[in-house]
């Protein structure tokens, strides 16, 4: 075997066929350990079934496999069903059949060992994953057993976790995540906010929980997510509470917006403010819950928000929720207009953009010539949203449309609107588009669906 780096021949083997990765088991011990770190670099665990789960488990609780294991995922409410649901007994035999086998009841018989539960099964195998680097927990009942679970991860390989995603409710957070825990090479946060009892105040929950999690890796993020689907939390006091980001390059918020009265931003704007000249990806998904009672704003107090004034020069992948510019897209095309010379990657979405709107905002964007990846909603899909896009972003390669419906005359009387589609894309050599992708909005009827078309320079290749 050539003397390579072990990296290298990662990488080569990334290229052999799946069904041939196994005959690298009888080839070398060199080989043999890539295999079996590709295959247990992110283990599969059956979670449908008891059986396919322990014997998973029982597998990992194998020192020499644990080590392997690079990304965990710990989803309590699927162990919380294995360890609840043990398994089924053999119903009892016969009477008859019994007294027929009396004679070989006499012999005293062996005694078996009892078999480890599957809360000491997943203990045993998450205590010799000394590598993970990457935690993935899914927790929203406080209950001791997680607890224990969890103080064993952060002991194990807690101080080599690098990205962290917690989709937990603020009551299992306190037991799961003390607030003294930290991790020193964490630098990739994504925190969904939820609660598990509607008695719990989430004012409190922000201040006591959340906000301590993000002061103590404030220096160390460079990927932060925040996720809420309850607006009743208060992202002022959570981002408020956090001195500085020293190294934060990557900001998403999602969150409702219950009213402008509601829903503080000033600590977001803080935030935007302070490192405005690293921010490079940031997604901004505020959107409304729909709640009658809900005061939406409209987009003249949307836009005059303090945090959409703040500049970001070096802002090259930017992501907007439209809903709150519904009456007047202009404003949006003002703000996107501070950021064109610099963005790479854009994505409008959740609202349907009418064909006014998609004339409003282009209008105020001008030429994009920076602009490689752009994904919309659109209305109703014709050749002129194409025709505007080829002109404004002569150079975009990647383009998602999400659409209701499209607006197709064929000449053809057989022939379907998604192949008059396709044939008439060659209208567009020129454009340097190499990946398009249509996918039809599930609640509109009546259509054909679309997946994805595949582009060269001189036309369709393929669908």
């Amino acid at each position: 075997m050539v003397d390579l780096p072990y990296e290298i021949w990662v990488h080569v083997v990334q290229f052999v066929p799946l069904e041939s990765l196994v005959n690298l088991l009888g080839v070398n011990r060199a080989l043999f350990n890539i295999y079996m770190d590709l295959r247990y670099r992110n283990p599969l665990i059956n979670i449908h079934s008891r059986r396919g789960f322990l014997t998973m488990m029982d597998i990992l609780a194998d020192s020499s496999i644990a080590k392997r294991v690079r990304t965990l995922t710990l989803r309590f409410s699927i162990v919380e069903s294995l360890m609840d649901n043990p398994k089924p007994k053999r119903p009892p035999r016969e009477k008859k059949l019994a007294e027929a086998l009396a004679v070989f009841r006499a012999k005293k018989p062996k005694r078996k060992e009892p078999k480890p539960s599957a809360h000491d099964t997943i203990l045993h195998a998450v205590e010799g994953m000394a590598n993970v680097n990457a935690l993935f927990v899914s927790c929203y009942k406080d209950l001791p057993s997680h607890q224990e679970i969890t103080s064993t991860a952060w002991n194990t390989f807690g101080h080599n976790i690098q990205s962290l995603t917690l989709d937990v409710s603020a009551e299992a957070l306190r037991k799961i995540f003390p607030p003294s825990l930290s991790l020193p090479s964490l630098t990739d946060l994504t925190l969904t906010i939820s609660r598990y009892y509607v008695t719990t105040d989430p004012v409190v929950v922000t201040r006591e929980v959340f906000a301590p999690l993000l002061i103590n890796h404030s220096s160390s993020l460079r990927s932060l997510s925040i996720i809420s689907f309850d607006g009743h939390f208060d992202l002022a006091a959570l981002f408020s509470s956090i001195t500085t980001f020293q190294n934060l390059a990557r900001l998403i918020v999602c969150h409702p917006v219950m009213s402008i009265q509601q829903s503080n931003t000033t600590g977001l704007e803080r935030i935007l403010n302070e490192r405005s000249s690293f921010i490079r990806t940031l997604s901004l998904r505020f959107s409304n819950p729909g709640d009658q009672f809900v005061a939406k704003p409209t987009s003249a107090e949307w836009h005059n928000q303090s945090f959409m004034a703040a500049t970001l020069p070096k802002l090259m992948h930017l992501e907007l929720n439209t809903t709150f510019f519904y009456d007047d897209m202009a404003m949006m095309g003002t703000y996107l207009g501070r950021h064109t010379s610099t963005l790479r990657t854009l994505a409008l979405t959740g609202q349907y953009l009418t064909s006014r709107d998609f004339n409003t905002l282009f209008a105020r964007l001008g030429r994009l010539e920076n602009i490689r990846s752009l994904s919309i909603h659109i209305a109703t899909l014709t050749r002129h949203y194409l025709a505007t896009l080829m002109d404004k972003m002569p150079h975009l390669r990647h383009l998602w449309l999400k659409f209701r419906g499209f607006d197709v005359h064929t000449t053809i009387p057989s022939e379907s609107p998604g192949i008059t589609f396709r044939r008439e894309m060659t209208a567009y050599p020129p454009w340097e588009v190499r990946e398009l992708v249509l996918p039809m909005d599930p609640v509109a009827h009546g259509f054909a669906t679309f997946g994805s078309i595949s582009f060269s320079r001189s036309g369709v290749a393929g669908s």
